[in-house]
């Protein structure tokens, strides 16, 4: 589809697996707002249909005689057009020629947020049409910065990308992009679509700290390696080594990420052979080697390029002096930490210097240097014997470990002389880098996998663990209707105590596998109806223990949440209360703050040891999984919660829950 554009237009693009139905959808949605769109396609059913609903429609050869301002629908798999218009233009395919299937939601919303029409899905996401842009994300300070500079994308350029953080027991995020349709210069509404990033950026975030430390062993190496984000031409990173090789600050080379550009001397620039000068603030020179390997996306894009930059002076001046054979240059030669040798013309080594020999563990004099290059690269040094420009040189040491040396040469005489810094354990870095990405990539989606068959295996032993207690039960149900003696019962009784304890255990199992693999169902909810029922279903235990039990509940109490966990909540922290009191009190408060509602369940029971410790798994005898299941509720609530306690005297269990909003 291509569209030569000369006038003011909105154009959107709309990517359905069934085109006809979301074409039905685009022309009922015009038609509520008065538009009398046109229907551009070449299948005769589909055009049909849209005369049914009210539609116009045009052929391919007509598309000339469209009025001016008229709205366009344009069934772009199995239409291709080229044309002028003037208005409103969707675009709508399958997206089978250039796309994958990619979960996506696409919306509209109107100017003051609400989703007026909603298409595709993302696996967990619930948006319809009606609901605010708000109701499906997180109250952050990060998500209303998003939503701020939305508005300013959209009226100072016409389109916006933001990435925003949705509701849920775990971080996930989504990035919207979104178009505005505007009436003059009112915003209408924006048409849109989102896509699930939460991989993407929890990579990134492993991936960064991997990064930090890949400076750092770079720093230590004595070279600077950086990333170049070719879409923003910015730096991803940079090591501050830089400061040592250029004068300039970390700061100003991030500010300016054409500085580095700027100091390469005037002679070397446009010189493509990797190795080039650099001009630093004070004025001196020094020579670098550059080597650089480009990035790129899982789907093969480049998007970025990482450069290890090395400062090669000291071979550069070894190198522009050793046409003088002197003895005090072959001395400076002999414990320069550059790979120096010397070679006839016949191709054997008349000299090797002590770093030489180090790299390849020989004392090659009379051999020929032939025999020591890697035969990948042997076609490569006999060229550059030929014609000595600087080059990248394999070579196989004495052990037989492979080296890289970066070389340059110069012929006097029948002498050639070959000057190479060893680059192996540097370039080795970026090689390093990339494997620890597909590592961390390959552990991610293992992780994954391992917790999907945790959670399938965990729901699998609940629902096997609760049958068999079931028909416990009903046995010693059956054995108490029979005439026992009075050691019979008391074991029984023992073992109804054993079987209830083993139930609700189980119990706490399942709610557990649930608050890992099951999003709450956020709702406005009343704090003040579900803890006057939480003390109702428990009011009996209390009476049989001879307890009273005080409430001091307001009402209304309003809090957004899961209105079944939070009751179950409170069950859990009332029902331990009840247990642990042997008399007195357990008491129930609730009271409205800045922005919390603060829920106080107290007891003048036993008390509770290592109160810190209580919200771990199978702490305490008989505490099972309930307090940890607790926190985890109260943490996917946004909340907060902590005890205390004094031996003896009692504890207090503090539960505070944001306020609706």
């Amino acid at each position: 589809m291509e569209v030569d554009n000369d006038y003011e237009m909105s154009v959107i693009v709309c990517i359905a697996e069934d085109v006809s139905s979301l074409i039905e959808e685009l022309i009922e949605h015009e038609l509520k707002k008065g538009e009398k769109p046109v229907v551009i396609s070449n299948r005769d059913e589909l055009k049909n249909r849209a005369v049914e609903l009210g539609a116009d429609i045009r052929d391919v050869k007509d598309v000339e005689e469209i009025p001016p301002h008229q709205v366009l629908i344009i069934d772009a798999s199995t239409t291709h057009i080229t044309g002028k218009f003037d208005g409103k233009v969707w675009i709508v395919s399958d997206g089978r020629s250039k796309l994958e299937s990619v979960e996506a939601i696409h919306f509209i919303l109107d100017s003051e947020g609400y989703f007026t029409h909603v298409g595709g899905q993302i696996e967990g996401v619930d948006v319809r049409e009606g609901m605010h842009i708000t109701d499906i994300l997180r109250d952050s300070p990060e998500n209303r910065v998003q939503l701020e500079n939305r508005i300013k994308m959209l009226e100072e350029e016409g389109v916006a990308t933001t990435t925003l953080m949705l509701k849920g027991d775990e971080p996930r995020w989504v990035e919207v992009r979104e178009e505005g349709v505007w009436r003059g210069k009112e915003l209408v509404e924006t048409v849109g679509v989102m896509r699930d990033i939460t991989d993407l950026i929890l990579l990134e975030r492993e991936m960064e700290e991997f990064d930090n430390r890949l400076v750092d062993i770079s720093t230590r190496a004595g070279s600077v390696i950086y990333r170049m984000n070719i879409l923003t031409a910015q730096y991803d990173y940079i090591s501050p080594s830089i400061e040592t090789l250029t004068g300039f600050s970390l700061e100003e080379h991030m500010r300016d990420p054409k500085l580095l550009e700027k100091l390469i001397h005037p002679e070397d620039r446009g010189v493509d052979n990797g190795t080039y000068r650099l001009i630093k603030k004070d004025g001196s020179v020094r020579w670098v080697r550059e080597s650089r390997r480009v990035v790129r996306s899982s789907s093969g894009v480049p998007c970025a390029v990482e450069v290890i930059l090395t400062d090669v002076t000291e071979l550069m001046d070894v190198q522009d002096k050793i046409g003088k054979e002197t003895e005090d240059i072959r001395r400076a030669i002999e414990t320069a930490n550059v790979f120096v040798v010397v070679i006839d013309e016949m191709g054997r080594i008349e000299f090797m210097n002590s770093e030489a020999r180090k790299l390849t563990g020989y004392d090659g004099k009379g051999r020929l240097f032939d025999e020591f290059v890697s035969e990948k690269d042997k076609k490569k040094f006999r060229a550059f014997i030929r014609n000595p420009r600087r080059t990248d040189i394999s070579i196989i040491s004495a052990s037989g470990k492979e080296r890289v040396l970066h070389v340059g040469g110069m012929k006097t005489g029948d002498k050639f002389y070959l000057v190479g810094l060893d680059l192996t354990e540097k370039l080795g870095l970026l090689e390093e880098h990339a494997r620890k990405r597909r590592e961390l990539e390959e552990m991610y989606k293992k992780l994954k996998e391992i917790s999907n068959i945790r959670t399938e295996f965990m729901n699998m032993a609940v629902h096997d663990l609760k049958n068999p207690i079931i028909a416990l039960k009903g046995n010693l149900e059956l054995i108490k209707s029979k005439e026992l003696d009075d050691e019979v019962k008391r074991r029984i009784e023992n073992m109804e105590e054993i079987i209830d304890a083993l139930s609700i255990l189980v119990n706490d199992l399942r709610d557990a596998v649930k608050l890992e693999s099951q999003r709450l169902k956020v709702d406005r909810v009343d704090l003040s109806s579900v803890l006057h029922s939480a003390v109702n279903m428990l009011q009996g235990a209390a009476f049989e223990k001879g307890l009273n039990v005080k409430t001091i509940i307001p009402s209304p109490l309003v809090v957004e949440g899961d209105e079944d966990r939070l009751l179950r909540l409170f069950v859990n922290l009332i029902g331990n209360a009840i247990k642990y009191t042997d008399k007195g009190t357990v008491g129930i408060e609730a009271v409205e703050e800045d922005e919390h509602i603060h829920v106080k369940v107290w007891d003048t029971g036993r008390g509770i040891q290592d109160v810190d410790k209580i919200f771990e798994k199978f702490y305490g005898e008989g505490m099972g999984l309930g307090l940890y299941i607790a926190k985890k509720v109260v943490e996917a609530h946004s909340g907060r919660i902590y005890a205390e306690s004094t031996v003896g005297k009692g504890s207090v269990f503090h539960v505070l829950l944001p306020k609706h909003k």
